[in-house]
């Protein structure tokens, strides 16, 4: 689906925009299917989310990420989170021998991963948000999951697989209780208006957030992609991906070309011998009326 108009704006226009005028740029990821109900009521903290932590009940929030760093940083966080979830569903299939990201990467289940995140991104898109510090959010507001992981008795093993999805030494510091760009959220309760909210579209108008993503890391700078290593395979898959099925669709459109081009041609054919039969049967007449005029 194609959008271009007053209520959008590009990652590239925002980025310009960011520099221009020294202040952040914040985005929200969302289910296209939000979109209507969103561009209504705004972002409600209070709406039912996908991956709710166990407090957002009590203290709802929206989520966001600041930049497009932390944009990226998102998408190679929940990359290590859909590998933890795949693991954990195969433990309970009884495969226990499985191990956790944060030790090792099975090839299967990682193309399991890419498989669903590439159908997820092409049903979400992103809005950029204009949000005001100390209004709408708090800099330095503390991340609720870092603490709650550090006052709860957990499993080594378990600590050790979230700071591996948190970044920790990479993009993120989970010695730190301070939110992380990626995983930034508005003060408790807060809902974020409408007119805060703009869709972001790719150069061609495209929403999905599959398009929007490929095209701006295309262009994002190497040393950055060296600590977004998930990601980066990711964007690679998607792009193989998106290659396979132009080329099946181009297949397919030759094949229906050529189906209905064999179809044409027989039809010349079936009107060539229709013809043919015609003046036969024409030639036929003509000759049994000679006949019959010299009988008399």
């Amino acid at each position: 689906m194609k959008e271009k108009g007053e209520n959008t704006v590009t990652l590239s226009e925002l980025i310009k925009r960011e520099k221009e005028m020294q202040k952040e740029i914040f985005f929200h990821f969302t289910r296209k299917g939000n979109q209507e109900d969103i561009e209504k009521k705004g972002l409600d903290p209070k709406a039912k989310k996908e991956n709710a932590v166990a407090n957002d009940n009590q203290t709802p929030v929206v989520y966001f990420s600041e930049g497009l760093d932390g944009m990226f940083e998102t998408l190679n966080t929940w990359v290590k989170y859909e590998y933890y979830m795949k693991v954990k569903e195969k433990r309970k299939e009884g495969k226990i021998n499985v191990k956790f990201g944060s030790d090792e990467i099975d090839p299967k289940i990682l193309e399991e991963v890419h498989e669903k995140m590439y159908n997820d991104l092409k049903d979400r898109m992103y809005y950029s948000i204009d949000l005001e510090e100390g209004v709408d959010y708090l800099k330095d507001d503390v991340d609720d999951k870092k603490i709650d992981f550090k006052t709860r008795n957990m499993p080594e093993f378990i600590i050790k697989d979230v700071k591996w999805q948190y970044g920790d030494g990479e993009y993120g510091n989970f010695d730190d209780i301070k939110q992380e760009r990626w995983n930034r959220n508005t003060i408790k309760g807060k809902v974020i208006e409408p007119e805060k909210l703009t869709k972001v579209i790719s150069e061609k108008g495209d929403v999905d957030a599959l398009t929007v993503v490929i095209e701006q890391y295309e262009r994002y700078d190497n040393d950055s992609k060296e600590k977004l290593k998930e990601l980066s395979d990711l964007v690679n898959y998607c792009k193989e991906k998106i290659r396979e099925e132009k080329d099946i669709r181009k297949t397919l459109i030759r094949q229906i070309y050529d189906k209905f081009k064999d179809i044409e041609q027989m039809r010349i054919v079936e009107k060539t011998l229709e013809n043919d039969e015609k003046k036969l049967m024409v030639q036929d007449k003509s000759n049994e009326d000679k006949e019959n005029e010299i009988g008399r």
